[in-house]
């Protein structure tokens, strides 16, 4: 499959888990979700390793952990945020990863920024602020787990650049999975005042499958395409997430779309879609085997 149908397919999952588990996030607490996610996820992609479909190894430790750790606290957040906030809101602040991003590799890899740079990233926190705007006299935790999930997304990204080179996609997306277990445990524990997973309808269970399987799914899909075209590129076609989700809630959820949410999401999707090419991700394309 062409790397950017497998990217734009792989955005048709994420919107699909966001928009599952903002329902799941209805009656189970956002903190359960990502663990059971997480555990039911690398339990499953233990599978094909146990039958030797695929190798289990690991080249580059350091960075694997660093992935992990970033991508797990992110994700754990991201779910946490949805259980709060409406998912279009969720979505976008997600994908303040890129503008974290070129931050980090400003601040950590000496990139100088040119002034449209700058100038990308001051309309990008705007935007957010555009996002936060319905909440400033009340802020709702979710808006800030979202923020959370965007300034830790950003270091997944980084870490990321060099890992799609060494290692096998199902090694990241399995590392992942392990982190956001750990991760999400203390959120899920919490939980269990509100709800237990002995408590669990049929119907939830089911979401919470299909949840994992879209997951999945998506990672692996997007993490495969990345190995075969610049990381910009991929992320910039990612964005498409949003608008896959964004019409979602729109359409099943009846959420609305306000002119603070569209202002704002217009500019943090506008900037990060110019910010990610500016992404250093220098090494050239490998062609599909």
């Amino acid at each position: 499959m062409d790397p950017r149908t497998t990217i734009l397919l792989s955005a048709v999952f994420f919107g699909t888990m966001g928009f599952l588990t903002k329902i799941a996030t209805y009656t189970v607490p956002g903190g359960q979700v990502m663990f059971i996610r997480s555990l039911l996820g690398a339990s499953i992609l233990l599978v094909p390793v146990a039958l030797r479909f695929t190798p289990f190894r690991f080249v580059n430790l350091q960075l694997l952990g660093l992935r992990g750790l970033f991508g797990g606290a992110a994700a754990t957040f991201y779910f946490l945020s949805l259980q709060y906030i409406p998912l279009g809101a969720s979505i976008v602040l997600n994908h303040t990863s890129v503008i974290f991003a070129t931050l980090y590799e400003g601040l950590f890899f000496r990139e100088k920024f040119r002034l449209t740079t700058v100038l990308a990233l001051a309309a990008s926190f705007a935007g957010v602020l555009f996002i936060f705007y319905p909440e400033l006299d009340n802020l709702n935790v979710g808006y800030l787990f979202g923020i959370f999930c965007g300034v830790l997304g950003g270091g997944a990204i980084v870490s990321i650049r060099h890992l799609r080179q060494t290692e096998t996609s199902w090694i990241i997306v399995w590392v992942f999975s392990l982190a956001g277990i750990l991760f999400s445990a203390m959120p899920a524990f919490a939980g269990l005042s509100t709800r237990s997973p002995l408590e669990y309808t049929n119907l939830e269970w089911l979401i919470l499958l299909a949840i994992t399987c879209a997951g999945l799914t998506a990672q692996l899909l997007f993490t495969y395409a990345t190995k075969f075209i610049r990381a910009s590129e991929a992320g910039t076609m990612g964005i498409s997430t949003v608008v896959i989700a964004t019409t979602l809630s729109v359409i099943f959820l009846d959420e609305t779309l306000t002119l603070p949410f569209f202002l704002g999401a217009t500019l943090i999707v506008g900037s990060s879609l110019y910010l990610a090419r500016l992404l250093p991700f220098f090494a050239p394309p490998i062609e599909p085997q």
